[in-house]
């Protein structure tokens, strides 16, 4: 059987058609001529052109509703140079930011040496896991509560954007992720990351 890139079945060709159900292959067989050229040519060509569209997708960077919102804040990512979060950073690249790129989570000198309000995206995959870096998230927040954490990982069940984890991070997105889920997280996270700063000076 043949797939669309969404995932969505498609009629099988002359090259597949004895994957057909026998009733189908039966018309395709016997006199069913326009159903053979639906089946031969016309879905064929119909799947060319939404791959030969998506292509053009990805040749053209999607832009940011209000990128400004975010440029006069320091970013920092923290992950590995292929896979799904790095194609986030190329989107954010792609609206004129320029991230700067960590090797590990900052802990002391390097945490105190880190811009006020820093944005950091961090790649939980990379690190091995949140379990293995979970204690380090927590203290860096406990530390620095100004710095906005966007926690990205294949393990999450889904994305998190509310601020039921602040003690450790404002946001957590699951990858892959769309550029729609990746702006609106970094909009998000800058208004959680208020609130938990807002938290500190009502202790």
């Amino acid at each position: 059987m043949q797939f669309d890139g969404d995932g969505s079945q498609l009629m099988p060709n002359r090259k597949h058609r004895g994957d057909m159900p026998a009733f189908l292959n039966g018309i395709v067989s016997g006199s069913g001529i326009v159903l053979k050229a639906l089946v031969n040519f016309v879905l064929p060509q119909a799947s060319g052109a939404r791959e030969a569209a998506a292509s053009l997708r990805r040749q053209t960077p999607a832009k940011m509703y209000a990128p400004d919102l975010h440029r006069d804040l320091p970013l920092f990512v923290l992950g590995g140079p292929e896979g799904a979060f790095s194609d986030c950073v190329a989107w954010i690249e792609d609206q004129g930011l320029q991230p700067r790129w960590l090797s590990q989570l900052p802990q002391g000198a390097g945490l105190a040496d880190l811009p006020r309000s820093t944005m950091l995206l961090v790649d939980i995959d990379f690190l091995g896991g949140i379990v293995r870096v979970i204690d380090q998230l927590i203290e860096l927040r406990r530390q620095r509560r100004d710095i906005i954490v966007i926690l990205m990982s294949t393990e999450f069940g889904r994305h998190t954007l509310d601020q039921t984890r602040l003690a450790v991070a404002d946001v957590s997105l699951r990858l892959p992720c769309s550029f729609a889920s990746l702006e609106l997280a970094l909009t998000e996270a800058e208004l959680n990351n208020d609130v938990w700063r807002q938290r500190e000076l009502q202790r």
